[in-house]
C-alpha cells in the first residue's frame, strides 16, 4: 500500500481532462495545473508499482503534505473537488450596503448639498447617511464604491 492511506485510480475521461489541463498550463491557474500534475503521477491505474509520495513531491516541486491532501480530496469529494476552489456558501460579514441603502445614498446625492458648501463630497454625503439614519456607518470609499456604482458622480 506503499504507506498512503488514499489511492488514487482516475478514470479514462479523468485523464483526458487532465491531461488537457497540463498541456495548456499558460492559459491555466498554476494551483490547479500542478493539482492535475500531481494527480496524474498518483494514478495507479496503469503502473506495477506505485509512485512514493516523497517522489511526486520532488517531481512536481511541492511538500508532501500537498500530494496527501490531493489525494484525499479526491477519494473523498472526487476530481472537480480537486481542481477547483470551494465555493463560499455565505460572505464572513454580512455587508452593510444594500440595494436600499444604496437607493437612499443615491437619492441624497441628488438633493442639494448641506448649507456652507457648494457640492457634495464623499465624506460629507456618508455623514449626512449616518445623520439621517440610512445606515449605522459608512466610509468615504464605501460612498464611492456605490456611486461608482450606479456611474454617478458628485
Amino acid at each position: 500500500m506503499n504507506g498512503k492511506k488514499y489511492n488514487v485510480v482516475l478514470t479514462e475521461k479523468e485523464k483526458v481532462r487532465l491531461k488537457k489541463i497540463i498541456k495548456s498550463q499558460k492559459n491555466r491557474p498554476r494551483r490547479q495545473v500542478k493539482r492535475a500534475q500531481i494527480l496524474m503521477l498518483l494514478d495507479e491505474g496503469g503502473r506495477d508499482k506505485p509512485l512514493s509520495q516523497a517522489y511526486i513531491a520532488r517531481r512536481c516541486k511541492c511538500q508532501i503534505g500537498m500530494v496527501c491532501r490531493v489525494s484525499r480530496q479526491y477519494v473523498l469529494d472526487g476530481i472537480d473537488r480537486v481542481l477547483t476552489r470551494k465555493i463560499r456558501e455565505k460572505p464572513p460579514i454580512p455587508g452593510i450596503i444594500t440595494p436600499e441603502v444604496e437607493e437612499k445614498i443615491i437619492a441624497l446625492s441628488q438633493e442639494p448639498p448641506p448649507a456652507g458648501t457648494l457640492r457634495w463630497t464623499q465624506r460629507s454625503l456618508g455623514v449626512s447617511a449616518v445623520e439621517r439614519g440610512i445606515v449605522e456607518h459608512i466610509s468615504a470609499p464605501t460612498v464611492a464604491k456605490v456611486l461608482r456604482k450606479h456611474k454617478k458622480k458628485l
